[in-house]
């Protein structure tokens, strides 16, 4: 009776609908995080409240995604427009989910992939608006990541010990490799500029990244986000919108190119090796 409950349909359509619900709510604190931390706020208090007039936020106010539209976008009390992006945070948030429990399944691995996500955009959010990726996040993100290491083979039915040493392992080999990497790419680049061209949490976020996901992960990840900040850089450029010598935030093509990482690192890396040979 279990098993053909947990296999309905019925109870997969409110497993998709509960994860859809956490994800807006968990994209409603990120734009907490995202506001607040760089400015070295309190997430807890106050409560959430408008950031002109300062008035709380009631309820319905705060239901994600809906309680902008609402509002209509503008404070109920002083009249001042609300950012789109408060609902678009949320809302991307809600899809990073769904890709992560789409790719991956109702599996532990799905589950604490959406938590991988939720760190590296709310990184790749502060990133954009500061040009930081700060070490409260990149710290705590890489000791979620061991968290995660430890308990994953666990929550798989393989808790002997031997696994949780290769997964732990693993994780390490990444975080070391994936610092490694960038710091090397940040030396290359300032002996042939001259000048800084890489920022120290850029290296950081890579430990955080390799933890996760491994060594193939950061491969993966480093190629991806070299190749999308290529792109677009070219198109601001095309834009008008970035020059050369422009610094640019590099943390959310990281980051885009963990969440590839994440859903098909491991298969690109097999394929990678199957296709050049050295995998038979």
């Amino acid at each position: 009776m279990l098993n053909l409950l947990l296999t309905s349909w019925e109870f997969r359509l409110l497993g998709w609908v509960a994860m859809l619900l956490l994800g807006a709510c968990v994209g409603s604190f990120l734009n907490v995080v995202v506001y607040r931390l760089p400015k070295g706020m309190s997430l807890i208090h106050p409560g959430s409240h408008c950031p002109a007039c300062k008035t709380p936020l009631g309820p319905t106010e705060n239901i994600p995604i809906l309680g902008w539209f609402l509002l209509r976008g503008r404070c109920r009390h002083c009249g001042v427009s609300i950012s789109w992006r408060y609902p678009a945070v949320e809302a991307l948030t809600m899809g990073l989910f769904a890709l992560s429990i789409g790719v991956l399944g109702f599996s532990p691995q799905g589950i604490l992939t959406c938590v991988l996500f939720s760190w590296l955009l709310a990184l790749a959010l502060i990133d954009l608006d500061t040009f930081l990726l700060l070490e409260e996040l990149t710290r705590s993100g890489l000791l979620m990541g061991l968290v995660a290491r430890l308990a994953l083979p666990w929550l798989e039915g393989s808790g002997s010990g031997a696994a949780i040493g290769m997964s732990l392992l693993e994780g390490i080999a990444g975080a070391v490799l994936g610092i490694w990497l960038l710091e090397g790419i940040g030396l290359l680049a300032r002996w042939v500029l001259k000048r800084e061209a890489m920022g120290l949490g850029d290296g950081k976020l890579m430990a955080l990244i390799g933890m996760w996901l491994g060594w193939p992960g950061v491969v993966v990840t480093l190629l991806g986000g070299c190749l999308l900040g290529l792109l677009g850089s070219g198109l601001a450029m095309q834009r008008g919108q970035a020059r050369l010598g422009k610094p640019i935030p590099f943390g959310p093509y990281l980051a885009m190119g963990g969440v590839v990482a994440a859903l098909a690192g491991s298969q690109l890396v097999e394929g990678y090796l199957r296709w050049s040979g050295l995998l038979e």
